[in-house]
C-alpha cells in the first residue's frame, strides 16, 4: 500500500462507525501481501477506531514467545517508538495467564493495568500503560499473536462494542497475516528451487571432487542462510573430511574414529532439527561453535557414502529442508561423476604415455636395424679385408694391420652391443628377469653369473625397466673388461616401493679399475648414475669384502 492509497483510507475510516469501519478493514489488510504493509496498516487504523493512544502487534516466533511486530500512535512519540523496536521477545512460558488467554479467540479488555498479572511490568513502566484491549490473532485454531491497543489514560471500563470491534479487527488481521506469509513462503520456495538449480547447474561444470565440494559448501551456506559447513566421505570405518570452511568444524583429512564414535555418528539426526549435541560426542566436530544450530544432511538415504554439516543461526524451514536433501543427491552424483572423469583422464594420460613409449620403441628397433644393416656389414667387410691383407704381410706392416683389425673387430664389438640395446626393451619382450638372464649369458668366457630373484614381481613401466637394463648390461660390461673377476651375482629384488638391482663381483676393487681403465670406468658409472636419475632412481657403488665390488641400482614404483 502506498503512501497516498494510506492516506486516503485513513481519510475513509475517520467517516465509518465502526461496523462499517470492520468491513473496510477487512477490504484494506487484504489489499497486499506484504507483511509489514499489512501490520502497519492494522496498527494505523486501530488507533483511530478504537481512539487508543498506541496499537500495537506481538507476533508468536517458533519458540512461544512474543516478538514486537508493528506499532502506531495518534501522538508521533519518536522516543516510544524506538522503544518499542527496542523490546525484548516476551517468553509465554513466564506467563501462564497470557498464554491461556490467546488461546481463546476472544478479546479481553484491562481497564487497571497496574492490577493485571497479564501484562509485564517492565512494558507498564516503559510506555507508561494504564488500560489496554487485548485480542488474540487466531486462524484455523493457530495462534499468531496478538493486537493491543493501549491507553495512557486509566479507563473505567470497556463497552462490549469496543471489544467486539477489536476482536473483528484481529479476526480480519489474522486473516491477512496468513496470506502474508503463505506468500512469503512461496516466494521462499521459489527462490530456493532457483538456488538449487543454480547449484546443480554448478555441480554439473564441477570436472574435480573438490570443485564439487568448494561448490555444494558455497551453495548450501547461502540456501540454508549459514555460517559455516564441511563436506565428509564415510565408509562405516573411517571418516575423510574432503573440504571444509573452518568454523570449528574438522580439517580435510582421514579421521579415524573409534566404535563408540562410529555408533554416535549413527544416532544423530539426519533433519532439520540441531544436531549440534549429537555430534560434539565424535571427535572430529568436538569443536562446532555453540549458540547455531548444526544440522547433518545426508548425501543418500544414510550417512554412509557421505554427507554435509551445516552451521546456521537457526534451524531451517521443513520444506527448505526438503529442496536442501535434493541439492544433496545431485552432489553425490556430482562427486561419482567427478571421480569418474579423474580416473578417465588417468587412463587417457596412461594411453597416451603408453603410445609415445612404443613409438619411441618402434623408432629405436628401426635405428637397431639400419645401424646393422649398413654399418655394421661394414664393419664385418672391413675386418674380413684387414684379415686377408695381414695374412699375406709381413714385418711391421703385418703388426700393424693386425692393429687395425682388433680395432675394427672392437668397434663391430660395440656396435653390436649398442643395436642390442636398442632394440632389448621391444614390445612382447620377456620380463625383467628373463632379460637379465639373456644378459648374463652375453659375458666372456671364464666369468660365471648367477641371476636372482626374490619378492612378488610386478609390472614395471617400460622407461624403468628399460634403465634398470641398460644399467645391468654396462654394470657386466664394465665388469668383464676392467674387473678380472670370475663370479658375478646378479640379485633383483621387488618390494611394494621399489626394484632394486644389486651386481656383486670378486674381481678387483674400484681403485684399481679406475687405474686400469682411466677415463672409461667413470664415465660409464656416470652414465648409469644419470639413466636412473632420469626415472627418479638412484645408483650406489662400494668395495666388498675380501675383493670386489658391489653396485646397487633402485628405481621407485608408482
Amino acid at each position: 500500500m502506498t503512501l497516498a492509497s494510506e492516506s486516503a483510507a485513513h481519510e475513509e475510516w475517520t467517516r465509518l462507525s465502526p461496523a462499517s469501519a470492520l468491513a473496510f478493514t477487512a477490504r484494506v489488510v487484504n489489499s497486499s501481501l506484504r507483511l509489514d504493509d499489512v501490520l502497519r496498516t492494522v496498527v494505523r487504523l486501530s488507533c483511530e477506531v478504537l481512539t487508543a493512544d498506541r496499537a500495537t502487534i506481538l507476533l508468536l516466533d517458533g519458540q512461544q514467545r512474543l516478538v514486537p511486530a508493528a506499532s502506531d500512535g495518534r501522538v508521533d512519540d519518536p522516543r516510544a517508538l524506538a522503544r518499542f523496536r527496542e523490546m525484548l521477545p516476551v517468553s509465554l512460558t513466564a506467563l501462564p495467564q497470557a498464554l491461556e488467554l490467546l488461546g481463546k479467540p476472544e478479546a479481553v479488555a484491562i481497564p487497571d493495568v497496574a492490577a493485571s498479572p497479564l501484562v509485564p511490568a517492565v512494558w507498564r513502566e516503559a510506555f507508561g500503560l494504564k488500560s489496554l484491549l487485548i485480542a488474540p490473532i487466531v486462524t484455523h485454531g493457530v495462534v499468531l499473536g496478538a493486537l493491543v491497543a493501549d491507553y495512557g489514560v486509566r479507563r473505567l471500563s470497556f463497552s462490549s462494542n469496543e471489544v467486539l470491534t477489536i476482536e473483528g479487527i484481529a479476526a480480519c488481521t489474522s486473516t491477512a497475516v496468513r496470506n502474508a506469509r503463505l506468500y512469503e513462503a512461496a516466494l521462499g520456495r521459489a527462490a530456493s528451487l532457483d538456488e538449487s538449480l543454480q547449484i546443480t547447474a554448478q555441480l554439473n561444470a564441477a570436472t574435480t571432487p573438490g570443485a564439487v565440494c568448494e561448490v555444494a559448501l558455497e551453495g548450501l551456506v547461502r540456501m540454508l542462510g549459514g555460517t559455516t559447513a564441511s563436506a565428509h566421505r564415510y565408509d562405516g570405518t573411517s571418516l575423510t573430511t574432503l573440504a571444509s570452511r573452518a568454523g570449528g568444524h574438522p580439517a580435510p583429512g582421514v579421521h579415524r574414529l573409534t566404535a563408540r564414535e562410529r555408533t554416535a555418528l549413527a544416532r544423530v539426526s539426519t533433519g532439520p532439527a540441531d544436531s549440534a549435541t549429537q555430534l560434539r560426542r565424535i571427535g572430529p566436530f568436538r569443536e562446532l561453535p555453540d549458540g547455531s544450530a548444526t544440522v547433518l544432511l545426508p548425501l543418500s538415504d544414510s550417512i554412509a557414502p557421505g554427507f554435509l554439516v551445516v552451521t546456521c543461526p537457526q534451524e531451517p524451514a521443513a520444506d527448505l529442508w526438503q529442496v536442501a536433501k535434493s541439492v544433496a543427491g545431485q552432489i553425490l552424483l556430482a562427486l561419482d561423476r567427478a571421480r569418474l572423469s579423474e580416473e578417465t583422464e588417468q587412463r587417457l594420460a596412461e594411453l597416451a604415455s603408453a603410445q609415445r613409449s612404443l613409438a619411441v620403441v618402434q623408432e629405436r628397433e628401426r635405428i637397431a636395424r639400419d645401424l646393422h644393416d649398413t654399418l655394421g656389414q661394414t664393419l664385418f667387410g672391413l675386418g674380413l679385408q684387414l684379415a686377408q691383407c695381414e695374412g699375406a704381410a709381413t714385418g711391421d706392416l703385418r703388426a700393424k694391420l693386425g692393429k687395425a683389425r682388433g680395432a675394427t673387430d672392437a668397434a663391430a664389438l660395440q656396435l653390436r652391443e649398442a643395436i642390442h640395446a636398442l632394440a632389448f626393451l621391444r614390445k612382447g619382450s620377456p620380463s625383467l628377469q628373463r632379460s637379465l638372464r639373456a644378459l648374463a649369458r652375453e659375458m666372456p668366457k671364464g666369468v660365471t653369473v648367477l641371476v636372482n630373484c626374490t619378492g612378488k614381481a610386478v609390472a614395471v613401466p617400460p622407461e624403468k625397466a628399460e634403465a634398470l637394463v641398460r644399467v645391468a648390461r654396462e654394470g657386466l660390461v664394465n665388469v668383464g673388461r676392467h674387473s678380472r673377476a670370475t663370479d658375478v651375482a646378479v640379485a633383483l629384488r621387488y618390494d611394494r616401493q621399489q626394484v632394486e638391482l644389486v651386481i656383486t663381483d670378486n674381481g678387483t676393487g674400484l681403485a684399481q679399475r679406475s687405474a686400469g681403465a682411466g677415463n672409461g670406468l667413470h664415465f660409464g658409472l656416470r652414465s648409469m648414475q644419470q639413466r636412473l636419475q632420469e626415472v627418479d632412481g638412484a645408483l650406489s657403488f662400494k668395495n666388498v669384502a675380501p675383493h670386489g665390488l658391489r653396485l646397487t641400482a633402485t628405481v621407485p614404483l608408482p
